[in-house]
């Protein structure tokens, strides 16, 4: 529990990348999380799946939940690398 913990300090103020089940990519700064996996992203932006506009939608500050979460990873390159 408590390497879990560090873990997650690390990640602290980190840029993110978020999949969730719906198929949209949310790209933020890791704010902070709690007990049922729940995540806050700041400064984040949500690109919709293939299909739709590729342009990204501004959403600031938001809440993740962590039951449609399906995969997290810190990013180190920039988000043209990634997306």
């Amino acid at each position: 529990m408590i390497e879990s913990r560090d873990q997650l300090r690390q990640w602290l103020n980190h840029s993110v990348r978020v999949e969730i089940t719906d198929g949209r990519v949310l790209i933020g700064t890791f704010t902070c999380t709690d007990n049922d996996a729940n995540i806050i992203l700041g400064q984040c932006d949500e690109y919709l799946p293939p299909g739709y506009p590729k342009d990204p939608r501004k959403l600031g500050l938001a809440m993740v939940p962590g039951r449609h979460i399906l995969k997290l990873e810190i990013m180190e390159h920039k988000e043209e690398e990634i997306l």
